[in-house]
């Protein structure tokens, strides 16, 4: 199988310092890519639900979760990912830097916290970039790995677009009539 990292080699963390090869993610069905930082308030609200999410589903719905740090500096990351990160993998600050930067402009990622779901196939095929939405939507994981989630999550949006023009318009006419 080809690496999820190329032909680089990279490092992965687990909390306790110690170092995980690249096939620490061997055996795994799926990988979620976690993009995080504890300057972030929503991250940080994200963290502890994702934390739990993966000590209920990690082992039966066999991911790993790798985090990719878009904190300011490597002391910043690894004080995160040790006082508020579950027991899964994280690439070094440099990586998340570098292969994370590249992985988040291929996946359109532009806001975190941003959880992206693929296979941890030779092809390494993308399941979905709303994985956040989706352990929001389905903590129960009875739909895990979310291969429909694009479609789930674009019509969200769009309901909640068209109740909200919907009541601006209401508003206008209530405006209007008072007027």
């Amino acid at each position: 199988m080809t690496s999820l990292f190329g032909a680089r080699a990279v490092e992965l963390l687990r909390r306790d310092g110690t170092a995980a090869a690249a096939d620490a993610l061997t055996g795994k069905r799926y990988v979620l890519l976690y993009f995080s930082a504890h300057w972030c308030p929503p991250c940080r609200s994200f963290t502890p639900i994702l934390k739990d999410f993966y000590e209920r589903h990690g082992q039966d719905k066999n991911f790993e979760i790798v985090f990719v740090s878009r904190d300011n500096s490597a002391a910043e990351m690894q004080s995160y990912f040790q006082h508020a990160h579950g027991d899964w993998l994280a690439m070094s600050y440099r990586d998340a830097h570098t292969i994370g930067d590249d992985w988040a402009q291929q996946h359109g990622l532009y806001a975190i916290p941003s959880l992206v779901v693929m296979e941890n196939t030779e092809q390494h095929n993308l399941i979905t970039v709303y994985g956040r939405d989706m352990v929001l939507r389905d903590p129960a994981a009875l739909q895990f790995p979310w291969l429909n989630a694009d479609a789930i999550i674009i019509a969200a949006r769009r309901s909640f677009m068209w109740k909200a023009a919907a009541g601006v318009v209401a508003g206008i006419i209530v405006l209007c009539l008072l007027i």
